[in-house]
């Protein structure tokens, strides 16, 4: 019996891992009490511990059914490639299998499908030269849980994400000078007063708050918040948030 298809919109939340070979792993079932709720979001990852671990963290906060696989192949030999979100986790992978994996799933993935990479990469071009694949999001594994959540929430709300550095930044560079050139490239697209907006921003802070601290007019502040969003091309202040998290933080 192939995994997904043996869901029923009547039974309960599950997570069954499969080996290499595609055959259940002994041990590696998750049950939680919620319905299904539309299509699954699909983990791929060949280490079952991180597989494990990173389906365990992501279960509670997203609303759909978890399912994972230790490979590209054994999610598209099931019968039902149905997926909201295919993750495909990268980290520990050697760059070729990485780039077959990501190619098949790109091929062979239903249309609608949205893929995302999490990998160990932050490379300008390297990024780059995944997300104009056609991915749909790319997360380092340097980002904390919390905001890797709400980077997958905003991609599967219909938004894009990846490090702001690969944004930034439109040449390639090495990774020895990466923290560099993102600092600079960071001192570039934004000002003094609006990097501290954004600063600000990213711990939490509200218009008025910002316009004391700073010591601005509030309608300033407002300026500063639609241009920043417009460079970044976000949504809203959450988005900015996520989408500077690699950026330079002012010093105290």
């Amino acid at each position: 019996m192939d995994l997904i298809s043996s869901f029923s919109h009547t039974e309960l939340d599950s997570v069954v891992y499969r080996t290499s070979s595609g055959s259940a792993a002994n041990g590696a079932a998750l049950t939680t009490t919620r319905a299904l709720e539309g299509d699954p979001v699909v983990i791929i990852h060949g280490c079952p511990l991180y597989r494990d671990c990173f389906t365990r963290a992501v279960v509670e906060s997203i609303k759909n059914p978890i399912v994972a696989f230790s490979g590209a192949n054994s999610f598209l030999e099931t019968s039902d490639r149905r997926a909201a979100l295919l993750i495909l986790c990268i980290s520990g992978i050697a760059p070729e299998q990485a780039e077959r994996q990501l190619e098949t799933l790109l091929a062979e993935k239903e249309p609608g499908t949205i893929v995302v990479v999490v990998g160990d990469h932050e490379s300008s071009s390297r990024v780059r030269q995944l997300m104009g694949k056609g991915i749909r999001g790319y997360i380092p594994t340097s980002l904390p849980l919390r905001a890797t959540i709400e980077a997958l929430n905003l991609i599967q709300a219909g938004g894009t994400f990846a490090p702001a550095d690969s944004l930034l930044d439109p040449v390639s560079e090495s990774a020895n000078d990466s923290v560099t050139t993102a600092r600079s490239n960071t001192a570039m697209m934004f000002t003094a007063k609006q990097t501290a907006v954004i600063e600000a921003i990213r711990r939490g802070k509200a218009n008025k708050v910002i316009a004391y601290e700073l010591n601005m007019c509030e309608s300033t502040v407002k300026v500063h918040v639609r241009n920043i969003m417009k460079k970044l091309q976000a949504k809203n202040r959450t988005q900015v948030a996520l989408l500077t998290q690699h950026m330079a933080r002012p010093r105290d």
